[in-house]
């Protein structure tokens, strides 16, 4: 497309390729919505062939934010109408291999190695407009000052157990956990972990109780980097009718 500001492109493919069985799998996706700097694609690799499965993927993800504001502003001497862009940006590299073996139908171990690159940059954009002739008078890009680029190696141990029976809506007998302890080094030094128990019961058809016992933690030097995202306990998927616009700061005393 394009229009006074400037010309761009956006659009996105993935392709599928497997055998008949299912058991060997590629997946790849490309996604462009802007510049080169937008470009979301993944390569991934499953073999399911046999009883130790493995799997292999590449992907860089940029995560685009920003804000915008406009007014009025004095430009080479004459009024002018402003706007500003400022964007920032996040883009995540990672490379990953991960293996999973089962013991019987309801338990397997799953193991998680790989590296990531995380980088940084924000850049504004101001175009300005003379109020008297209506004439562009200003097209400026600045690349402002943004974080460090992360570098951070990680992986995972995790005991995973499921012989929970599914119904039209959800699992309404059995009971499913995963313990997971997950450590990252590099940039940021810390270890997660996780425990997470869930228990159906059938007292009365056609009537299931669910109950669930959840812990999750990051450890260590960089548990607390300010770098990180807080941890949240309030997702819709974890409580039901909770989000983190449920409240507001102003009801805190």
């Amino acid at each position: 497309g394009s229009d006074r500001f400037g010309t761009y492109i956006g659009g996105g493919a993935s392709l599928y390729f497997s055998d008949m069985l299912g058991n060997r799998n590629l997946i790849t996706g490309l996604q462009v919505n802007g510049g080169l700097k937008d470009i979301t694609a993944v390569l991934g690799y499953q073999n399911v062939g046999s009883r130790l499965n493995w799997t292999v993927i590449a992907q860089q993800v940029p995560y685009l934010t920003g804000a915008f504001a406009s007014g009025t502003a004095t430009v080479d001497g004459q009024p002018a109408f402003v706007e500003q862009q400022l964007l920032e940006r996040q883009t995540n590299r990672t490379l990953q291999g991960a293996v999973a073996y089962p013991f019987n139908r309801s338990q397997r171990v799953e193991l998680t190695a790989g590296g990531a690159h995380i980088s940084f940059d924000r850049e504004l954009q101001t175009r300005a407009f003379s109020l008297i002739t209506g004439q562009q008078i200003l097209d400026d890009e600045e690349d402002l000052e943004a974080g460090e680029s992360l570098w951070l190696g990680f992986g995972s141990a995790a005991l995973v157990y499921d012989n929970s029976f599914f119904g039209a809506t959800g699992p309404i007998l059995g009971q499913r956990y995963r313990l997971e302890v997950s450590p990252t080094f590099g940039s940021l030094d810390y270890v997660s972990g996780l425990a997470d128990f869930r228990r159906y019961f059938m007292p009365a058809r056609p009537f299931t109780i669910a109950a669930r016992v959840l812990h999750y933690g990051r450890y260590g030097s960089g548990g607390e980097d300010g770098r990180l995202q807080p941890l949240f306990l309030g997702f819709p998927g974890l409580v039901r009718g909770y989000t983190f616009g449920s409240f507001d700061a102003s009801e805190c005393e």
